[in-house]
């Protein structure tokens, strides 16, 4: 914290008492000494001419009054404005630690409702508030680099591309084998980006499983990447601008028999799921 001057031992307080002082002091030696005529009388006239002879040393020593009454209506608003700074570092501070601790309180939200278990949380905050810390902070989801939209964070557009692409590749009624095996790794690679593991009541059910989420595997993970990826653009008070990925799925959903394609496709997908897990 930046400690204030003392007003008594501001430079600019002390020239602002003793320069007109000094200044008026010379001037009234100097016009005393040129006079003289000089008497002591202390009749009416006497002292009206006093005043009239040293009304300009007299003035100059006045000067000091009104000329350290503005040096201290300026010290106490640089006061003032020194303890408006160290408040807003103050709540910057605080709001950046409470902010991290709500978002982990999501996080075991997310882990009972998903029934999986994030492993690195504090990664997963940096990658949506990359520019957060002890001296800034903002509860909206943001980029780091400086040379794109600000408002973009591309973690989260990462994170809902992959999320309707999931679904879109299960409705799609042209999906092979090839295109469900490359479904399952693409689940696994953003699994891993988001540092998730298995649940305890899973690992429990399901004995060294390399799945999060083993039973039924495309379509639990599907539904439950979807749901992360909601809950951390809520947190984020994120918006994407993109409607390509949701308007291609939605192509799909409205063909005929679109929910039996998306049966047969995940059905298939979790059989893969099985025999790649025993395989390895």
């Amino acid at each position: 914290m930046t400690t204030p001057i003392k007003l008594g031992e501001s430079p600019l307080f002390r020239a602002a008492l003793l320069v007109p002082i000094m200044s008026g002091a010379l001037l009234f030696v100097a016009s005393s000494i040129s006079n003289n005529n000089f008497t002591m009388c202390f009749s009416s006239g006497c002292i009206n001419n006093f005043f009239e002879l040293y009304k300009f040393p007299l003035s100059i020593l006045g000067l000091s009054v009104p000329l350290t009454a503005i040096v201290a209506a300026l010290h106490r608003s640089e006061e003032a404005h020194l303890q408006i700074e160290e408040t807003l570092k103050q709540n910057t501070f605080n709001n950046y630690i409470k902010h991290q601790e709500e978002f982990f309180k999501l996080l075991e939200k997310i882990e009972l409702k998903c029934s999986c278990r994030f492993t690195d949380p504090l990664t997963l905050y940096r990658r949506i508030f990359p520019k957060n810390n002890y001296s800034y902070f903002t509860f909206a989801a943001h980029s780091k680099q400086e040379t794109v939209d600000p408002n973009t964070n591309n973690f989260l557009e990462l994170l809902r591309i992959q999320t309707f692409d999931f679904k879109t590749i299960l409705y799609n009624p042209a999906t092979d084998e090839s295109a469900l095996i490359a479904l399952l790794i693409d689940i696994q690679d953003l699994v891993q980006i988001l540092h998730l593991q298995p649940s305890t009541e899973t690992l429990e059910q399901f004995k060294n499983t390399k799945y999060v989420w083993p039973e039924d595997a495309a379509r639990s993970a599907t539904d439950n990447l979807k749901t992360i990826q909601r809950e951390l653009y809520s947190f984020g008070f994120y918006k994407s601008n993109a409607r390509n990925d949701r308007e291609a799925l939605a192509t799909y959903i409205r063909l005929p028999n679109s929910h039996t394609t998306y049966m047969n496709n995940t059905k298939h997908a979790a059989q893969l799921a099985l025999e790649i897990e025993n395989d390895i």
